[in-house]
């Protein structure tokens, strides 16, 4: 078979180069959206546990092809569908318990020794409502029955206390860096919190000095 020079052999078809920027930009685009959109889960479901969030590693840090962005966006999808049905279902069983709460509020005796805590409607810490029979074995026997509410956990809320004492001294120092340039090292160097929480942010404190006049933080 001949052929004239410059033109292709019949059966043979030139190899044809694809542009695949357009699509990775698409497929980036929708798997962003659905980072994003993961990300607003994980936020509305706080302080919520059990939830799965993570998606298969691809193999360490490297530029993916075509198809593994495509494996990539459906392995979010799919775990987008699974959270937002675990959340869903998670949310309405909340929603029950909140109802539970109420009803033994009005009718004690209809639920003896139920319990329900926090955590069973979608709040952090340990309280919890428990029906339990006043004065033990004689409100048992007289059908004497209430709802003692929990009044938490001490040790948690001591640290919370001093957590928020120590965004309290952090944020008084930052303004006053803003109004006053750096401060003192002495000023930073305040140590540990202690037991104590209030004596830590007193150490905290400081007075910074500037020409002509003073001013307390």
């Amino acid at each position: 078979m001949t052929t004239r020079p410059g033109s292709t052999p019949l059966g043979f078809l030139p190899e044809v180069e694809t542009d695949e920027c357009a699509a990775r930009r698409t497929l980036l685009d929708q798997i962003a959206k659905m980072e994003r959109e993961l990300s607003s889960l994980f936020c509305a479901s706080f302080p919520r546990t059990g939830f799965e969030w993570g998606v298969a590693s691809r193999g360490g840090p490297r530029l993916l092809n075509l198809s593994e962005l495509e494996q990539l966006r459906d392995d979010l999808a799919r775990r987008l569908e699974d959270t937002r049905r675990a959340l869903s279902d998670r949310t309405f069983l909340e929603e029950q318990n909140r109802v539970l709460i109420e009803r033994m509020m009005l009718e004690p005796a209809n639920y003896k020794w139920v319990r329900v805590q926090n955590a069973d409607i979608g709040l952090p810490g340990c309280k919890s409502w428990h029906v339990r029979p006043r004065l033990g074995i004689i409100g048992m026997l007289a059908g004497w029955w209430h709802v003692k509410i929990s009044s938490g956990c001490p040790l948690a809320t001591q640290h919370l206390v001093a957590a928020n004492l120590r965004l309290a001294a952090s944020s008084a120092l930052g303004l006053a860096h803003q109004a006053f340039g750096p401060l003192p090292c002495d000023v930073y160097d305040a140590g540990p919190a202690p037991a104590d929480a209030s004596a830590w942010f007193s150490r905290t404190s400081c007075r910074v000095a500037t020409e002509g006049h003073g001013k307390t933080f």
